[in-house]
C-alpha cells in the first residue's frame, strides 16, 4: 500500500468515525443490540470443536497411535529380541524336543546364509 492510499484510507476511517458518533441514540443502540445477538450466535459454534469429550477422544486417539505404534516396533524387532539368551531360554523351555531341533536347525541355516553373504 502506498503513502496516497493510507492517507485515503485513514481520512475514509475519520469521517467514518464522526458518522458514526453522530447517530442517533436509537440506531446507534440497534446496531449495538444487532452486534451483540451476532456475536451470540457464533459463539457456540466456534466452542462445538471443543466439547470435553472430544478432547478425550483425541488424548485417546493419540495414546492408541502410540500403542500402536510400540507395538509394531516390537513385533517388527521381535526376532532380535528373540536372540537375547533370557528370553531364548524361556522359549526353549516352553518348547518341545522336536521344536526345540527345529529351532535349532533354522538358527543354523540363518548363520549359514549370513556366513554366505559376508
Amino acid at each position: 500500500m502506498n503513502h496516497r492510499q493510507q492517507h485515503l484510507l485513514k481520512q475514509t476511517r475519520e469521517v467514518l468515525q464522526q458518522q458514526v458518533e453522530n447517530l442517533p441514540a436509537d440506531v446507534s443502540r440497534q446496531l449495538h443490540q444487532a452486534r451483540n445477538r451476532a456475536l451470540a450466535e457464533l459463539a457456540p459454534q466456534q466452542s462445538r470443536l471443543f466439547y470435553p469429550g472430544m478432547r478425550w477422544a483425541a488424548l485417546a486417539l493419540l495414546m492408541l497411535m502410540v500403542g500402536v505404534g510400540v507395538w509394531l516396533t516390537v513385533w517388527h524387532n521381535h526376532d532380535a529380541l528373540l536372540q537375547d539368551e533370557g528370553l531364548l531360554m524361556v522359549k526353549e523351555q516352553s518348547l518341545s524336543p522336536e521344536e526345540i531341533e527345529l529351532l535349532e536347525n533354522l538358527e543354523f541355516y540363518q548363520w549359514l546364509a549370513q556366513q554366505r553373504q559376508g
